[in-house]
């Protein structure tokens, strides 16, 4: 071996050490981007699958519109019209096409008012 080779070898095996590193650094981002991009899946899937789940018994938030609300509206307003606060609705599964729609309030000198047994696939289109 002359002087320059010795020279060369340690310059070889820097370059040699620069291309591990470079190589090591890529597959980092790599394992990162896949990482994130599954959480990003898994979040997505339970946002979505969370967005749909339903029970037997499902609270309707009920509320009234204003004139500023509804301009639209073609009726005049009830005497009573906002006095309705504390109400609420909920529906509760029969069957597969059937639900009773149960209107409640927390005032126990209102009466609640039942809707048994609606068929809602007459309320909703087919295709």
């Amino acid at each position: 071996m002359n002087n320059e080779d010795i020279q060369d070898a340690p310059q070889e095996v820097a370059a040699n050490d620069s291309e591990t590193a470079d190589a090591k650094g890529g597959s980092k981002w790599f394992l990162w981007t896949v990482v994130l991009v599954a959480m990003l899946l898994i979040a997505g899937f339970n946002l979505f699958s969370s967005r749909y789940i339903s029970s037997e018994t499902t609270p309707v938030r009920v509320r009234e519109l204003s004139h500023l609300e509804y301009p639209d509206d073609p009726s005049g307003r009830h005497v009573k019209h906002s006095q309705y606060d504390g109400r609420h609705l909920s529906l509760v599964q029969v069957d597969e096409r059937h639900f009773d729609f149960v209107f409640e309030s927390r005032n126990p000198n209102v009466a609640k008012v039942v809707f048994k047994n609606v068929d809602v696939s007459l309320m909703t289109p087919s295709l």
